[in-house]
């Protein structure tokens, strides 16, 4: 049986198609498709149904064992690269947008001086896709939106973001009515897609308010909101570092009493092999003082690093 074999099989029985995994394992789909009729024969057995593209009952032991030992080798392959001269020199990070442009920067730049000789990939997508890629080890840590559901992920609260509710700059809401009254029922809400984590604490702030909120516009990404609101658009919630930093004009805020927050979690494998870099970045994370994060409001008790990462 060839490790190979078992990383397409994986791969496809994951995406849910051979075309998928073939670009998931950077291979070309007759390469795939060869490897699981070789992998098929190996076993004699069929493994995947081919008009579904479904794991056959012996595919689904298969998959489950496989996933498990591929899993482990990858970890195996990083630490005992530690020992070595051959220590990985990557370190593999995911984050939204706002995350990877607001709050990284200093922390990735603290890194760097530590480690000046790292290769540094970032990958800015959704929580729920930062979060799969973890797991499945394209990335060594993801830094997300809690709380996190998925059982084969640590989680560990890091920082908090308040959202503040900002307006058109052409209202200029200058006195500070309740929220009840904002926006005014005339006022287009421009909100977070509600398929996205943050996108769904929001809208429960706004139902627990009952509080309407039949967006003019809905959309995966926070810069985009900022951006509408600028150009006139509408109005809606952003995180307060995006309006105070000062690296663009400010827009008009109201206060509010008891505004939502959003609780940054970094994740990672549970039981597997973090990287001494990966650790590094881990406890940077943990103890950066940089004026942009808040430290979560309440001690959360979740599992660190399993003991044998350290050394």
């Amino acid at each position: 049986m060839n490790l190979e074999w078992l990383r397409y099989f994986c791969a496809v029985v994951e995406s849910g198609g051979f075309k998928q995994a073939a670009r998931k394992v950077y291979r070309t789909q007759p390469a795939v498709s060869m490897g699981i009729r070789s992998l098929e024969k190996s076993v004699g057995q069929m493994l995947l149904d081919r008009r579904t593209g479904r794991p056959t009952p012996s595919g689904t032991l298969l998959y489950d064992r496989a996933k498990v030992l591929l899993r482990q080798l990858d970890d195996l392959n990083r630490e005992l690269a530690d020992f070595g001269s051959e220590e990985s020199k990557a370190l593999r990070v995911g984050a939204s947008d706002t995350t990877a442009i607001h709050l990284l920067p200093a922390l990735l730049r603290q890194f760097r001086n530590a480690f000046p000789d790292t290769a540094i990939t970032l990958v800015s997508r959704s929580s729920d896709a930062v979060a799969a890629l973890v797991a499945e080890g394209t990335l060594d840590l993801g830094l997300v939106t809690l709380p996190e559901s998925r059982r084969d992920l640590e989680a560990r609260p890091v920082f908090t973001q308040r959202l503040v509710w900002v307006s058109p700059p052409a209202e200029r809401p200058g006195d500070n009515r309740p929220m009840a009254k904002i926006p005014a029922e005339d006022t287009p809400l421009i909100l977070l897609d509600e398929q996205t984590r943050a996108g769904r604490i929001i809208r429960n702030w706004l139902a627990r308010r009952q509080f309407p909120h039949r967006p003019f516009l809905t959309c995966g990404s926070f810069e985009v909101i900022r951006q509408y609101i600028a150009e006139g658009l509408g109005a809606g919630f952003l995180p307060e570092d995006m309006t105070a930093d000062g690296t663009l004009p400010a827009l008009p805020c109201n206060a509010m009493e008891d505004p939502p927050v959003l609780t940054i979690g970094v994740v990672y494998r549970e039981g597997g092999y973090l990287t001494r870099r990966a650790r590094v970045f881990l406890e940077i994370l943990e103890t950066s003082d940089a004026p942009t994060l808040l430290r979560p409001r309440e001690s959360t008790a979740v599992a660190g690093p399993s003991r044998r990462r350290s050394r």
